[in-house]
C-alpha cells in the first residue's frame, strides 16, 4: 500500500454558494443561533463530516501521457444534457493539465480499491503502470473495476476561490454491482462490510465499547484493577440497539461526540459478550470519569487487557496513515478489512 496520508491529498468539498464565499470573507459562519469564528482547519474537519465517495479523475496531456488523481469533489449536475463536475485544487500538482485539457474521466471506485485510492493520491510516476486501465469512448483513461466510470468532454470550467471547477459533458459511462468505497472524518468507510458484520447471528449478549479520539489522544476510563486503563465500554441486554447505547456512553462521561464508525468486532468466546469497538472523533477534550491520554507517549502495559493493548496499538498506526480498517475475528489472529471481498 502506497505511504499517503489520504486527508492531505484527497480534495475536499469545494463547491460554495456565493452566500457561503461571502460569510467566509468576513470569517465568521452562522450556525443555528451561534456564530462561530473560523479557521481553514475547523473548516476542512467540518466539510469533513459530509460522506463522500472516492473517486480518481483522469485525463491525458498532449502527448497522450496518461494524469489522474484521487479527489471527492465530485458531483452530477444534469441529465438533459448529461453534466457532472468535479473541483480541483489551484495548487495540485496536475491543475494545469486537467485546466487545459478537452476532456476527463471520473471513476467511482469500488469497495476493494483503497489501494488504488491510494496509488492515486501519491506523487507516483508510475500510476498507470500500476493500475489497470483502458481508453474510454472520449479518449480518457478508465481504471478496470471500477464501481462506475463516465468519460467526458470539457462542457465548462470556473474558477472558484482556491479551486476550480471542471464541468464535464459525459460521452459514455458504465456501472457494475457492488459496494461504493466511501470517505468521511479522514478515513475510508465501507458500508456494504459494516451491515453484513452487523447482521451477523449472536446469540449472545454484545459489549460495546469506543475509541474516542481528540487531536492525537485517545480518551481511557480507570479498569478494575488498581493503575489500569480501558474504554468506555458496557455489556448490552439481548436485543438493546447499539447506537442509543454508544450515546449513552458518551454522555456518561460528559464527552461532546457523535458516534462514529464500526473497527473490531471480536469473535465471542464462550460464554462471554461478543466485543464490538467502535471509533469516534471529537474536537472538546471536555470529559468525565476519565482523561485523554496522548498516543504517541501511552504506555500500554497499562492497559487492562492483551486485546485493548492490539487495539489501541493498531489505531495509533493506522491513526497515523489515516487510514482505518475494520477488524474481524477472535481477539488475536483475526483480519483487518479495508473492504468487503
Amino acid at each position: 500500500m502506497v505511504d499517503a496520508r489520504i486527508t492531505a491529498s484527497v480534495t475536499g468539498i469545494r463547491i460554495w454558494p456565493s452566500w457561503v464565499t461571502q460569510t467566509l470573507q468576513s470569517n465568521a459562519i452562522a450556525t443555528g443561533n451561534k456564530v462561530m469564528t473560523t479557521n481553514a482547519i475547523e473548516l476542512r474537519n467540518a466539510f469533513g463530516t459530509f460522506m463522500t465517495g472516492v473517486t480518481v479523475v483522469t485525463t491525458k496531456e498532449e502527448d497522450g501521457t496518461p494524469r489522474g488523481f484521487t479527489a471527492n469533489s465530485f458531483s452530477s449536475v444534469s441529465l438533459d444534457p448529461p453534466l457532472l463536475l468535479i473541483c480541483i485544487a489551484n495548487t495540485a500538482f496536475s491543475a494545469d493539465v486537467f485546466r487545459n485539457a478537452s476532456g476527463f474521466a471520473v471513476n467511482i471506485l469500488a469497495e476493494g480499491q483503497i489501494e488504488t485510492s491510494n496509488l492515486f493520491a501519491s506523487k507516483s510516476p508510475e500510476k498507470f503502470e500500476k493500475a489497470s486501465w483502458t481508453q474510454g469512448p472520449a479518449g480518457n483513461p478508465v481504471i478496470d473495476d471500477v464501481l462506475s466510470w463516465f468519460d467526458c468532454t470539457v462542457h465548462d470550467v470556473f474558477d472558484a476561490g482556491d479551486h476550480f471547477i471542471l464541468v464535464g459533458k459525459v460521452e459514455g459511462f458504465a456501472t457494475n454491482d457492488g459496494g461504493p468505497l466511501g470517505y468521511a472524518r479522514g478515513g475510508y468507510v465501507t458500508m456494504d462490510l459494516e451491515r453484513k458484520v452487523a447482521q451477523r447471528p449472536n446469540d449472545n449478549r454484545i459489549a460495546v465499547s469506543t475509541i474516542v479520539e481528540c487531536d492525537g489522544k485517545v480518551f481511557l476510563t480507570p479498569g478494575k484493577e488498581a493503575g489500569t486503563l480501558k474504554l468506555p465500554r458496557r455489556v448490552l441486554e439481548k436485543g438493546e440497539a447499539t447506537l442509543p447505547a454508544l450515546e449513552g456512553i458518551l454522555h456518561a462521561h460528559g464527552l461532546n461526540a457523535n458516534v462514529g464508525f464500526l473497527y473490531s468486532v471480536f469473535d465471542d468466546e464462550s460464554g462471554k459478550p461478543q466485543e464490538v469497538v467502535y471509533r469516534t472523533t471529537t474536537n472538546d477534550a471536555v470529559c468525565s470519569n476519565g482523561q485523554f491520554f496522548d498516543l504517541e507517549s501511552l504506555d500500554m502495559s497499562v492497559l487492562e487487557t492483551d486485546t485493548l493493548k492490539r487495539i489501541l496499538d493498531r489505531f495509533r498506526v493506522e491513526h497515523q496513515n489515516q487510514i482505518f480498517g475494520l477488524y474481524v475475528g477472535p481477539a488475536a489472529g483475526g483480519n483487518v478489512h479495508p473492504v468487503s471481498g
